[in-house]
């Protein structure tokens, strides 16, 4: 939806593909809920309806559109993002689990990870949430164990996490040794759209 100028300005002889990896409107929308402060809130309460004018101009648009689940098409449906004579297909995201070592020693395993872009607002607040909120308690109990909060491009905020426990790890080439080598693996995203692909 973000790219939704880009698509206004091509000929309408041109085939356009809207590619959804999430209902944007939907996100936006509970993140209206779950958001840091009340400012916040706001704006993302104010955003939702010309969001979701924005996707159902991009359906009208398209010649085809994607979705990640069959779940992310029938939201689209009920809120009346597309039509019925839109062309529709369903790509579920993949994820290869080859990637993941199963060599690791048990008794290697170390530390509680969270990935994810670090500069994307419900991260954001996700891993201040876990490292604030959370990490303490955990850290009460067993001192010898980190956070280690992994991801492109962190945020300001995210960076004055780190401290004994708490480690920011930015933009690594790859998340799969950090994940395989991990006691503990988090999501506590408390705004998140359609697979939850990162559970």
């Amino acid at each position: 939806a973000q790219l939704a100028r880009l698509a206004a300005a091509l000929p309408l002889t041109l085939p356009v593909v809207f590619d959804t990896q999430n209902i944007e409107s939907d996100l936006v929308d509970e993140y209206g809920r779950s958001g840091r402060n009340f400012a916040v809130r706001t704006l993302a309460k104010l955003d939702v309806r010309p969001l979701r004018r924005v996707e159902r101009w991009m359906a009208s648009r398209a010649s085809v559109v994607g979705f990640v689940s069959e779940r992310d098409h029938s939201r689209a449906v009920g809120l009346g993002l597309i039509g019925r004579g839109t062309r529709v297909i369903i790509v579920q995201n993949g994820f290869d689990e080859g990637l993941v070592r199963r060599d690791v020693n048990e008794g290697a395993r170390r530390g509680v990870v969270f990935v994810g872009n670090l500069g994307w607002a419900p991260n954001v607040d996700a891993a201040c949430w876990l490292a604030l909120e959370v990490w303490p308690l955990v850290s009460r109990q067993r001192p010898d164990i980190e956070l280690l909060l992994i991801g492109r491009g962190p945020h300001a905020r995210v960076n004055a996490l780190a401290s004994a426990t708490v480690s920011v790890i930015p933009d690594v080439p790859s998340v799969e040794p950090f994940l395989s080598e991990a006691a503990v693996a988090t999501a506590p995203l408390q705004a998140a759209g359609g697979t939850r692909l990162k559970i």
